[in-house]
């Protein structure tokens, strides 16, 4: 068949116009995903480069004491300077950075607060170093934000401090440990003069109970808040601030109240020189052959086999475990273990949780979105009744209507349905249709032939089967764009959230990652960060596995032929 006009003639870029378009589409990408890109570098970096001007995460090494540890670059130093060690006034023992015109060869001009008042005093005092101009004062880095000590410092060349590009890949760990909604019960040491058969092998242990320094085998109890009892089995994890310098470990001893005593064991490492060790009780007790049970795992005020004949548990406190630290290392000079801090931990909602909560409502809304809006799209779109174009822009006119205008009438609605502290309210009305997703099917579902309805009426299929066995079939890349803008919607989702959700169990990622940040100040920058990737990614991965059929919904929707 001769064709009656021509072919239209295909034109292609060369030269320096093909290079010319290619750099505009790579500035363009350049320039969206360099938000993303700082996001993501942000969130691999340490607390205090986020707030510096530098894309890239650096780590900085130096050797303090004769140990090369991971330091913080905190300051130049300006003027040459000396490092002092107080030796006389209330100051005494502490280290001091002071201009070396403050230092005569014995005595240093320090400043002293007495009252209101704040004073230069010439004290005695040992000089340690000298720095020079261009010198860094570094600051040794822990890990965790807490720490037994406080951090050595010095000031050091420019040429002794190692640097290199390191990402943290350990923030991402912290931020989901961090974004989850906790139970504390501190913990105590009991004084070793108490109840001194508790502990026959203990080196020492503070008076005030806030920290206890163990031998090679040593053992101590936990005593919970005096005067309450405490269920074991509420909890699901035991913290431990413990020192240490390896392999540690904890042998849990535990006594039922018929007098039955058992004991398991748990082993942990202890990589740095200070860390938070969390033990996962319910394991413990398990193990143990207590099975979490409320009576036997649960704390008690008898008198323990352990120490029968201490009455003192009976006023004071219920009795916890009796755990036994078992270390290598050698008994001679310092104790190889310290606990600072005992916790238990009762994780009332997590990330997982979070993330189950914002899937359930993603997917239940998704399954609501299709079904609803593409019935009512068959409707409008393949279907002859009076009234059907009035009704499909009353339906339109419905996008109009902002969302606080019905705020406050559908709050009223769930309430009375009781449903506000719940996930139905952000779910459940997308089984009752979307308007922009009715028209966007409508206009679609107009695009297939209607001589394969008429056909499949003729064979005696129902109007349902039609529209369940020929038109959603043929519908999948419109289908599949439909869910996909609602999953975006609903991700992402936070003032419904907001208004609805009144407990953290039931929060959706948005929610918790706002309720994060309210609890901590917008401080941790890293983490928060790190879980915004954490929220994000899913969406991208999405989108890049979806993106051909995307693309092809919107492309085919509203086009005849």
């Amino acid at each position: 068949m001769q064709k009656i006009f021509p072919p239209y003639p295909k034109k292609s870029l060369r030269g320096d116009a093909w290079w010319a378009a290619n750099a505009l589409l790579w500035s363009a990408s350049a320039l969206f995903l360099l938000p993303f890109l700082w996001l993501l570098l942000t969130a691999l970096k340490p607390v205090e480069q986020t707030l510096k001007f530098q894309w890239l995460p650096w780590s900085y090494r130096a050797t303090l004491d004769g140990e090369k540890v991971e330091v913080i670059k905190e300051r130049p130093v300006a003027e040459a300077s000396v490092i002092v060690r107080v030796r006389e006034g209330p100051r005494t023992g502490e280290r001091l950075l002071l201009p070396a015109a403050d230092w005569d060869g014995q005595h240093a001009r320090i400043e002293e607060r007495k009252g209101d008042v704040v004073q230069a005093v010439a004290r005695l005092a040992s000089l340690e170093t000298e720095a020079h101009a261009g010198w860094w004062r570094v600051r040794e880095k822990f890990l965790r934000k807490y720490a037994d000590r406080l951090p050595r410092w010095t000031c050091l060349p420019e040429s002794q401090i190692e640097e290199k590009v390191t990402f943290w890949w350990e923030n991402f760990i912290l931020a989901v440990e961090y974004l989850a909604d906790t139970e504390e019960v501190p913990l105590r040491f009991e004084r070793q003069e108490a109840v001194p058969q508790l502990y026959p092998d203990a080196d020492e242990i503070d008076p005030g109970g806030g920290r206890v320094f163990l031998p090679r085998q040593g053992k101590v109890a936990l005593l919970g808040p005096r005067g309450k009892v405490i269920d074991l089995a509420r909890y699901d994890t035991l913290r431990l601030r413990v020192s240490s310098g390896g392999q540690v470990r904890l042998l849990f001893g535990f006594t039922s109240p018929g007098g039955k005593g058992t004991q398991t064991g748990h082993e942990v490492v202890v990589r740095s020189p200070v860390e938070d060790l969390d033990i996962p009780l319910t394991r413990v007790l398990r193990r143990a052959g207590l099975k979490g049970a409320c009576p036997a795992a649960g704390l008690w005020f008898e008198p323990t086999p352990i120490a029968p004949e201490v009455g003192l548990l009976d006023r004071l406190c219920a009795f916890i475990a009796n755990i036994e630290i078992d270390s290598a290392g050698s008994t001679n000079g310092p104790p190889p273990v310290t606990l600072s801090e005992a916790r238990l931990i009762h994780h009332r909602a997590t990330f997982w949780t979070y993330l189950g909560n914002t899937l359930a409502v993603c997917l239940l809304g998704c399954i609501g979105t299709v079904l609803s809006s593409s019935l009512v799209a068959y409707g409008f779109s393949r279907l002859l009744w009076p009234g059907r174009d009035q009704v499909f822009w009353l339906v339109l006119a419905t996008m109009m209507v902002p969302f606080p205008v019905l705020m406050v009438p559908l709050f009223g609605i769930f309430r009375d349905l009781h449903w506000v502290g719940t996930l139905k309210p952000l779910w459940l009305p997308c089984f009752f249709g979307s308007a922009f997703n009715i028209f966007l099917l409508r206009q679609f579902f107009l695009t297939i032939p209607q001589e394969l309805s008429d056909a499949a009426r003729i064979d005696g299929c129902s109007e349902f089967g039609i529209y369940w066995r020929i038109i959603l079939p043929l519908s999948r890349p419109a289908l599949a764009v439909v869910a996909l803008f609602h999953f975006l919607w609903a991700w992402n989702d936070f003032l419904g959230p907001l208004i609805y959700l009144t407990r953290p169990k039931t929060f959706t990622l948005s929610l918790a990652l706002q309720f994060y940040q309210s609890q901590h100040g917008g401080s941790e920058w890293h983490l928060l960060m790190a879980m915004s990737v954490l929220v994000l990614l899913p969406i991208v991965v999405l989108f890049f596995l979806t993106q051909k059929t995307f693309i092809q919904g919107i492309a085919t929707t509203g086009m005849k032929g």
